[in-house]
């Protein structure tokens, strides 16, 4: 079976990835689970009563909730040592250094206590090193752990203000950060002071993202409308598996790309992409992951928690590659007005031309002509200045034609 998806070509092979999840939930105190991460080969878990670790792969279960003033967890984050935890939950901020005492850092300036997010802000600022994201009331910012926290929402305004997830880059010039929201995608540019929305042409259920993950200039987002790809902050995207809801993701250089919500998908190149098997796995959408030295784990909304060998997804990374043939794939928007995204693979390095035609054959725009490597290429094509009506897109690799794609411009 192969699906082609708008803006990339996604191979799902049933079988491939065979069911071979094992529930690991035994002794876990709730099975609700929301939010997880792993340090070395300890699992931490928030569920809708608390938090657990597990120190064996989920082979046993034990309660790290300590005197937390609210056990209603939204999000677990954690980094800096083994029991160094930060906690987002329905009642305030906490924090902990040994997974027993928890330390209050909700105080004051928030509009809100009903939290979604409690981590790292921005560390060139030292005014916004720390961030909290909450549920109606935005993004708010401070010098410490505890705060005081100053609301940081000058560009957001409605469902944009339910923060999701939050994650900044800093790198040879390039810094900014980002935020998933209820609302979309907003970047910042100036230190989490101002918010610009980047949502291109993503409507409805796509605009309600849940996790993003920062490849330099890139962005992989996780929506309630699939999963896509934006090369440019934002400013288009690429649906890498449109339609479904996704709720987690997640990139990394053993495993590759993992996404989970409705369904669960597998790509080791943003070309090929594989359904997972979820057979066995119950209690509705995954809502988390975590990938550990030696398993996956996912968490689900009422079943709890399943885990994987990592090896599975190793393995058939090493099957992977490129495709067997030069494709242009489907540009994004099309129809358009009055820029596309033109997506292409390429199953070897080649010289490369793409060419933009009119009815009559003339050449209007030569948008690429160099050598490129094996792999997906984007190349935006902006008709300014030109009537409505249909166009062409020419792909040629090494002097030969591969494939012609329509575009139809309408004003």
């Amino acid at each position: 079976m192969r699906r082609w998806t708008l803006g990339a070509l996604a191979i799902a092979i049933p079988g491939l990835l065979m069911a071979q999840w094992q529930d690991v939930s035994d002794g876990l105190g709730n099975l609700s689970v929301r939010s997880m991460f792993t340090f070395v080969d300890t699992l931490m878990v928030g569920t809708a009563n608390g938090i657990f670790r597990s120190a064996d792969q989920g082979e046993s279960w034990s309660d790290i909730s300590g005197d937390i003033g609210s056990r209603d967890i939204h999000d677990i984050r954690g980094g800096g040592g083994p029991r160094t935890l930060w906690a987002a939950t329905a009642d305030g901020a906490y924090f902990t250094l040994d997974q027993a005492s928890y330390l209050d850092h909700t105080a004051t300036g928030l509009t809100t206590t009903n939290l979604s997010y409690y981590w790292f802000g921005d560390h060139e600022v030292e005014e916004a090193d720390w961030a909290i994201g909450t549920v109606g009331g935005g993004v708010f910012t401070g010098p410490e752990l505890s705060g005081p926290w100053t609301a940081a929402n000058n560009g957001l305004a409605g469902d944009a203000l339910t923060i999701r997830d939050l994650s900044g880059y800093s790198d040879n010039g390039l810094s900014y950060a980002a935020l998933a929201t209820d609302g979309g995608l907003y970047v910042s540019f100036d230190h989490m002071v101002s918010w610009i929305p980047r949502n291109a042409d993503l409507t409805g259920e796509a605009l309600r993202m849940r996790r993003l993950v920062l490849l330099g200039s890139g962005v992989l987002v996780a929506t309630q409308g699939g999963l896509y790809l934006s090369m440019n902050q934002g400013e288009s995207y690429m649906p890498l598996w449109p339609g479904p809801r996704f709720n987690t993701v997640y990139y990394g250089p053993v495993v590759g790309l993992l996404a989970f919500g409705q369904v669960g998908i597998f790509s080791n190149n943003f070309i090929t992409f594989q359904s997972i098997d979820m057979e066995g796995v119950s209690g509705g959408d995954v809502t988390c992951m975590a990938v550990g030295a030696s398993h996956v784990f996912i968490g689900t909304e009422s079943g709890g928690v399943y885990r994987r060998s990592l090896d599975q997804f190793s393995a058939v990374a090493e099957q992977g590659g490129m495709p067997a043939e030069h494709r242009l794939l489907a540009s994004h928007p099309n129809p358009f007005n009055p820029t596309t995204t033109l997506n292409y693979v390429l199953a070897a390095p080649g010289q490369v031309e793409l060419v933009i035609h009119d009815l009559r054959g003339r050449t209007l725009a030569t948008l690429v002509d160099a050598a490129q490597a094996a792999g997906f290429h984007q190349a935006t094509f902006t008709a300014e200045g030109l009537p409505s009506g249909l166009y062409f897109c020419r792909l040629l690799v090494d002097g030969r034609p591969v494939e012609t794609q329509r575009l139809l411009l309408v004003r």
